[in-house]
């Protein structure tokens, strides 16, 4: 699962890393170190495109009229997460999956240890985590930033109004040390496969070996405070050693 994540690298590493220019208007430069769901995360798509993306996938056959944050049947909610081994086929999200891939920028990403309260099979999600659970902060190793596999859908909620972009990240069964504390976790993309992820989508074979070489990549974690726990709460002490 993935639920909430950083991004704290500046402007021009992103910029650098990804080879695009991120307008002002997308993306204000400002550390955050406590992403949530239903709130606007940067997205890079095909062509050096970015965007800012609603984090929470509003399918795009989702009838009108409703509002955001009520409107996937599934649940009541939008889809933050996206299972890779049914993003192909699954109703809400192949047509995202076969049409508009990008890639979501993250330094890192928090999971929560101890037992899901409301399982289900695309990871539903809670807004404040259980006091019970521990959180965790997951990074790659010597890696300032990485790319988090993402699908993205377009909904108008009504006529003449504008469009809603929003987006669901792809996850995958995680790596050993990882796993010990949550099943799930962000299909991360080698960096030399994210310009293959946002070209096509991948074909049920190289779909696998993309999972496979995502399984490769190096994780550090480490237990951090609970104040992460609140979406309200912000700054660089979320990611303290607890």
């Amino acid at each position: 699962m993935c639920g909430r994540f950083g991004l704290f690298a500046s402007r021009d590493d992103v910029e650098t890393r990804f080879g695009v220019d991120v307008p002002v208007s997308v993306w204000d430069g400002a550390p955050r170190y406590n992403v949530a769901p239903s709130q606007p995360v940067l997205g890079v798509l095909p062509n050096a495109e970015v965007a800012s993306l609603r984090w929470g996938l509003i399918p795009a056959d989702t009838p009108p009229g409703l509002r955001p944050g009520r409107v996937a049947p599934a649940h009541g909610r939008e889809w933050i997460n996206a299972r890779v081994e049914t993003v192909a086929t699954k109703r809400a999200f192949r047509t995202a999956f076969a049409t508009r891939r990008c890639l979501v920028p993250a330094s890192g990403y928090y999971e929560w240890e101890g037992k899901e309260t409301a399982p289900g099979p695309d990871e539903p999600f809670q807004l404040t985590p259980p006091s019970a659970r521990r959180p965790h902060w997951h990074a790659r190793e010597h890696t300032a930033l990485f790319a988090m596999a993402g699908i993205v859908a377009s909904w108008t909620p009504e006529p003449d109004v504008e469009a809603i972009e929003s987006v669901a990240i792809v996850t995958t069964d995680a790596v050993p040390g990882v796993a010990a504390v949550h099943p799930r976790m962000p299909l991360v993309l080698p960096p030399e496969r994210e310009a293959d992820w946002l070209a096509r989508a991948p074909a049920p074979d190289e779909l696998n070996a993309l999972v496979e070489e995502s399984a490769r990549l190096a994780w550090a974690s480490r237990v951090v405070g609970d104040a992460v726990n609140s979406p309200r709460n912000e700054g660089a002490s979320l990611i303290d050693p607890r």
